[in-house]
């Protein structure tokens, strides 16, 4: 071939030699193209579209009679070896040996002795030919056929020994499959077909006597889960409640199926069956790789939890289905694993999370993570969902403000994705409670803002785009905050649970799924529907790189732990197959989020430029005239004048200390309260400046 260059409408240039070089020569004129010629004249003609189009069609024809050939030949396969093969096998098993060539033997005789007797069963008279004895009835048929082909060969040898040669081409062929067919489902007859035959036969009245008559139960039934099987009935059965369970019973017995097992039985008509099919299970094990390439696929909103039966992904819409989500199970069942497969996923789709783990070791994975946060203590648990309730409020005033006359939100950029993580409620809510309780003040409600603050999270989450997944052994009304705020957990998650947690959380489906004993095997239950699942299992080494891919390469030096952007528009790795949502900026009040938490942080330096304290420090220093911990985290909230923060510790609130103790003096000449008073109101301290019997 030849490459040239040509304008269009320009006459075809006689081809030359062309001179050797090695040269890039870019062509960027002005209408210049790039024109293939072929050498050949040959080749030119199949070049052109009327030739590329008869080519194509012809090998679209080649395609489709070779496919046709192939279904041809196995129609004829099954028509002349498969079909006819075991019925004329059986045909001539029964007539060497003597037996009946239709049906059952009608007396007691066997192939070396004579019947005695007709069975009290069989109906009608029975001829003297069926008392003959089996070697006796095989000899006769033998013999009749060699004075047949004797008689044959005399008067036309040559039809008699074509018809012979074509009879044994058929027999070797019918007899080689029938051989290869018998090695394979002997061992499938002796174990799974004879037994249940012999059990059900007698319960249904079944006068087959082979099993193979009326039980279509293949030899490969058991490595492939979902395959219809079916039992012929007798035209007499009745069906009957009592009979059916007996069916059941036995074939679940017999073949060794699950005890959900869905049963079918067809009584209508002359000739009844039952159709039976074991349920289709997740796989045994779904890893980060396995669902690696799905979440290149999955939306910002909807993070893969695992696999169902066909490997079918299972995912968590928080958009179009369910803001929020429960996890329910006993100690030991993997509800961290599940937590750990959502966040991380949220993270990488450039979310922010916040945990709330009483249990303190959870979730290791995520300490120290840039984009996420968290808490273990009650106190830094209380005050991060009251910072929380004012970020909801800051949050519903843009979208109410920006939002269209639709109500659509898409457009408002409220900020990042806000993950919200909560490790064991059961006791997350009694430690909030207890909490409140000593640190409140006279007249003050008894119910905690906290608790509050989390139930505003729960009925404002979805167009602010704030998602709370909680984690609770018992998932009672009292825990979750009533049971109107339960019923925002529209998705459901459940592992070994009881009848009576599921009765409690998901009365709508029912009966109740058979409890996974598998460990990672859940429940998902979204719209009515209960899908059993295989988590995917993340390492906390796969799950801690995950969630640091959602941090902006821009900013993963540069990123502090606390300082969160007010308005950070929520974007998806670019690795991820998503775009990058761009949404119109806005004007905010305030900071989206609070600092992360002084437990799970590494000290940091401040500033030199002022002495910064913590609030414990300021106490263990004296200097806001003897007020305790409690009294001054109260005061942070409550008092405007307040001395705004200056740093932090890891996500403690560092304060300038000569402004905490001009706001202490401050406050004592406005209240008259003396230093002296206020040493005395302190209260008793433990190590550390924590008081005691808070």
């Amino acid at each position: 071939m030849t490459m040239e260059m040509e304008r269009p409408g320009a006459a075809d240039p006689q081809p030359g030699p062309a001179a050797p070089s090695t040269e890039i020569v870019p062509l960027r004129g002005s209408g210049t193209e790039l024109v293939v010629r072929p050498e050949s004249a040959l080749a030119r003609l199949a070049a052109t579209p009327t030739a590329v189009r008869t080519l194509a069609a012809a090998r679209t024809a080649g395609a489709a009679a070779l496919d046709g050939a192939r279904r041809t030949g196995r129609v004829t396969y099954i028509a002349t070896v498969r079909a006819p093969a075991p019925v004329v096998g059986r045909a001539l098993c029964r007539f060497i040996s003597g037996r009946p060539l239709l049906g059952d033997s009608r007396t007691d005789a066997t192939f070396w002795r004579s019947a005695r007797r007709q069975p009290i069963e069989v109906a009608g008279e029975t001829g003297k030919w069926s008392y003959l004895a089996g070697w006796q009835r095989s000899a006769a048929r033998i013999g009749a056929l060699l004075i047949a082909v004797g008689v044959g060969l005399l008067v036309r040898p040559d039809l008699v020994l074509a018809l012979g040669l074509g009879l044994a081409a058929l027999a070797l062929v019918w007899g080689t499959y029938g051989a290869k067919r018998s090695v394979e489902t002997r061992g499938h007859r002796t174990r799974y077909l004879w037994p249940l035959h012999e059990a059900l036969r007698g319960a249904v009245r079944q006068t087959a006597t082979r099993p193979e008559q009326w039980l279509h139960i293949p030899p490969d039934f058991k490595s492939n889960p979902g395959a219809e099987l079916r039992i012929d009935l007798p035209p007499a059965y009745d069906g009957s409640d009592g009979v059916q369970n007996h069916v059941k019973t036995v074939v679940r017995n017999k073949l060794g199926l699950e005890g959900d097992t869905v049963f079918a039985f067809h009584t209508e008509g002359n000739k009844p069956y039952v159709t039976f099919r074991e349920p289709v299970r997740p796989p045994a094990k779904v890893t980060y790789e396995d669902i690696l390439p799905l979440m290149t696929r999955a939306k910002e909103t909807a993070p893969i939890i695992g696999l169902a039966a066909g490997h079918k992904a299972v995912t968590v819409d928080l958009e179009a289905e369910s803001p929020h989500v429960l996890v329910s199970a006993a100690s030991g069942a993997g509800k961290s694993v599940l937590l750990r497969a959502i966040l991380s996923q949220g993270l990488a789709k450039g979310g922010y999370g916040i945990i709330f783990d009483v249990k303190r070791v959870s979730h290791l994975w995520a300490d120290n993570l840039r984009n996420c946060e968290y808490h273990r203590l009650p106190e830094l648990i209380h005050d991060r969902l009251l910072s929380l309730r004012r970020e909801v409020d800051r949050r519903n005033n843009l979208v109410e403000k920006y939002a269209d006359i639709d109500g659509n939100t898409d457009h408002v950029d409220v900020g990042p994705r806000i993950w919200v993580m909560a490790e064991e409620m059961n006791v997350t809510i009694s430690r909030l409670n207890k909490y409140w309780r000593e640190i409140k003040e006279k007249g003050e409600p008894n119910t905690s803002p906290a608790v509050e603050a989390l139930l505003d999270l729960l009925f404002m989450g979805r167009q602010i785009k704030i998602h709370v997944i909680s984690v609770a052994q018992m998932a009672s009304a009292r825990t979750m905050g009533g049971p109107e705020a339960r019923e925002n957990y529209a998705t459901r998650c459940l592992s070994r649970y009881t009848m009576n947690a599921w009765k409690m959380l998901c009365p709508e489906v029912w009966p109740m799924p058979r409890k996974p004993k598998q460990r990672g095997r859940w429940q998902i239950v979204t719209n009515g529907v209960a899908t059993e699942t295989q988590v995917a299992f993340f390492t906390p080494r796969q799950a801690r790189d995950l969630a640091q891919s959602g941090i902006p390469a821009s900013s993963r030096e540069t990123f502090r732990d606390t300082d969160v952007p007010a308005s950070q528009p929520s974007h998806d790795r670019d690795d991820l197959g998503q775009e990058a949502e761009t949404v119109p900026g806005t004007v905010h009040d305030s900071k989206v989020v609070d600092p992360g938490p002084a437990d799970s942080h590494e000290n940091r330096a401040v500033p030199e430029r002022s002495v910064l304290v913590g609030l414990r420090e300021a106490v263990d220093q004296d200097l806001v005239g003897g007020m305790t911990l409690a009294n001054l985290r109260k005061a942070t909230q409550r008092d405007v004048q307040f001395p705004e923060a200056k740093g932090y510790r890891g996500s403690e609130r560092l304060y300038p200390a000569e402004e905490l103790r001009k706001w202490a003096l401050n406050r004592r000449m406005a209240t008259g309260e003396s230093e002296k008073e206020g040493a005395e109101n302190k209260g008793p301290e433990v190590e550390g400046g924590e008081e005691r019997g808070r």
